[in-house]
């Protein structure tokens, strides 16, 4: 009996194969192209992200150094005066904005008939408004009467006589400080004109 090696001369699809290495080939070839552009890409990216690091450490450091330099060069006795210059300005401001009409009118409803309103100086100090006022009254209950009218309107606090002298026909001449809250304009009062009619 005779044995025959079919494996001798075995099959191949040499073609497939070849198809087969071809296209990893194709793979491999693409992969790594890839791979390259990416990295030159991050590499340009990277080179151009320290270049703007590097500039914004440069700008903060010469930024750091101006504002060093600028608090080294202020002399604090201008500081000082500019700072005093400046309250100065606030409270001429407030004292134009300080409202006569709404003032008068509380001052007409606190006034007793024994009162008399000889002056009124309004002063901004300590970011507060304050009124000095001199007054001349008949005794000493009219001018108790008055503060506590002055109370009552809600308007002004802290209200004190300050000085007090008889003039010559023997009235009572007192000069009182109050601070002077101006109130909303719903709650001021509205002054009439003569005939009742506002």
């Amino acid at each position: 009996m005779v044995k025959v090696n079919l494996a001798s001369r075995p099959f191949y699809n040499e073609r497939l194969v070849t198809m087969a290495l071809a296209a990893l080939a194709l793979v491999a070839l693409g992969l790594t192209t890839f791979n390259a552009a990416e990295l030159v890409s991050l590499s340009a990216q990277r080179a151009k992200d320290q270049t703007r690091i590097a500039r914004d450490e440069a700008a903060t450091r010469s930024a750091e150094a101006d504002a060093t330099a600028a608090t080294h060069a202020v002399d604090r006795a201008v500081l000082n005066a500019l700072a005093l210059e400046t309250r100065e300005a606030n409270a001429l401001i407030s004292e134009r904005t300080f409202s006569w009409t709404t003032f008068l009118g509380l001052i007409e409803k606190a006034l007793p008939p024994d009162v008399h309103l000889v002056s009124v100086a309004p002063r901004v100090d300590t970011g507060q408004m304050w009124v000095t006022m001199v007054i001349i009254a008949k005794r000493p209950e009219d001018q108790a009467a008055f503060m506590d009218a002055l109370d009552a309107t809600k308007a002004f606090f802290e209200v004190q006589p300050r000085d007090e002298d008889l003039t010559e026909d023997g009235m009572r001449r007192s000069t009182m400080r109050a601070r002077y809250v101006e109130p909303a304009p719903s709650e001021a009062p509205v002054r009439t004109a003569k005939g009742g009619r506002p």
